[in-house]
């Protein structure tokens, strides 16, 4: 195999020399590069030099994020998150520093993980949650429900003010199919963009997993937990339970007491408070006792403020169920 001759050599390097700055030149000349520069004027040369691998892949993210095909498709080397440069002056030295930065497409899908992860639902409407709620969907159903619309709305904006969760809770009463739950969740979800837990919670099939469950502490123990320590606790369709006293008394009871005067409960209904209370001094065990059933009230009737949910059954009736809605 024929030997080339240093003349060959020195030309070959040269010309790879050239090559090499050719691309250095435009690289700089980049109209990305150029913006950067223009913002960050009077870099020595000798600091863009040492950076070129730098600025390459900072260019390169850059070209790849004004066209963005979607997280789902992202072609950086870490999805969702590009290449920041940065002049960083130190004891008298300039050099450019890079770090991974989330893109906006990636804080949207982090945000929409930590609301999801901030609500729990148990035997209720998950896909709701999954899937948001829309505030123009939610002012523009019947006009019947516009007040008990506008209340939601206004607490949810007193939280976002006063950055502060108030003691009372809200009991929506109403007929079936008219939306309660569906406030509720609403109101659930747009709370936990500002930080707070909650846990919507279908009591009818709550109660009968409670009492499943009298005979294993341990996991008793820890849903009760969660339901006392949760910011916001929706008790939905309260009233369509089947309780036995240890549920009411032991359960209910313990959970509401640990949260009354410091987290907010909500509650959805078809019975107005006086006639949830007869519904709640009822056990087929024990016949009528009207005192427990006082005593259950009382945690939670000074915590809430009722509003009265009206309006047609928004429910198709061969897909009714016996939940509430």
């Amino acid at each position: 195999m024929p030997t080339s001759s240093p003349e060959e050599r020195f030309a070959r390097l040269l010309q790879l020399k050239q090559k090499s700055q050719q691309m250095q030149q435009e690289l700089l000349q980049d109209p990305i590069v150029a913006e950067f520069m223009q913002k960050h004027p009077g870099l020595p040369n000798t600091v863009l030099q040492s950076s070129l691998p730098k600025i390459l892949e900072y260019r390169n993210n850059r070209r790849h994020c004004e066209q963005c095909p979607g997280l789902d498709h992202c072609p950086l080397d870490l999805p969702g998150h590009y290449t920041h440069l940065e002049v960083v002056h130190l004891a008298g030295d300039t050099r450019l520093e890079d770090r991974r930065v989330r893109c906006r497409h990636q804080r949207v899908l982090e945000h929409q993980q930590q609301i999801r992860r901030n609500i729990l639902s148990y035997h209720d409407d998950r896909e709701a949650v999954e899937r948001g709620y829309d505030v123009q969907e939610i002012a523009s159903r019947e006009k019947e429900r516009t007040p008990a619309v506008r209340r939601v709305l206004q607490y949810l904006q007193q939280v976002t003010h006063t950055q502060k969760l108030p003691k009372k809770g809200l009991y929506l009463q109403g007929g079936f199919g008219t939306g309660k739950t569906y406030l509720l969740g609403f109101l659930l979800h747009e709370l936990a963009k500002l930080g707070h837990t909650g846990i919507i919670v279908y009591l009818p099939e709550f109660v009968e997993d409670m009492k499943l469950l009298m005979n294993d502490s341990n996991k008793l123990q820890t849903a009760m937990k969660l339901l006392k320590e949760t910011d916001l606790l929706v008790l939905d369709d309260i009233g369509a339970e089947n309780l036995n006293p240890w549920v009411r008394d032991h359960i209910l009871g313990t959970i509401l007491n640990d949260r009354m005067d410091k987290k907010p409960t909500f509650y959805t209904s078809n019975y107005a408070l006086a006639d949830l209370q007869t519904h709640l001094s009822f056990t087929h065990k024990d016949g009528d006792d009207h005192f427990k059933a006082e005593r259950l009230m009382n945690r939670i009737a000074p915590y809430i403020e009722v509003i009265h949910v009206t309006g047609a059954n928004q429910r198709p009736m061969h897909s009714m169920k016996n939940k509430e809605g």
